[in-house]
């Protein structure tokens, strides 16, 4: 985590099995690991805005569900 000024920024990191299903693709226990990233605008006395970004691409990737990119 990165606090500066009125902004924090912290990178996240997702680890898992992929056990249910998404985008009609069943999970076989397979590892999922993916970085993103949240940037928070800190106001008076609370968050005002957040910005966050996920790698997608190897999330879809590991599930194994094309990327809308490739459909």
């Amino acid at each position: 985590m990165l606090v500066t000024g009125d902004k924090i920024t912290a990178r996240l990191v997702f680890r898992g099995h992929f056990t249910g299903t998404f985008d009609g693709v069943r999970g076989k226990g397979q590892s999922v690991d993916f970085n993103a990233i949240d940037i928070q605008h800190v106001g008076a006395d609370k968050i005002v805005e957040d910005w966050h970004i996920e790698d997608n691409e190897t999330l879809l990737h590991q599930l194994g569900v094309n990327s809308p990119s490739k459909r």
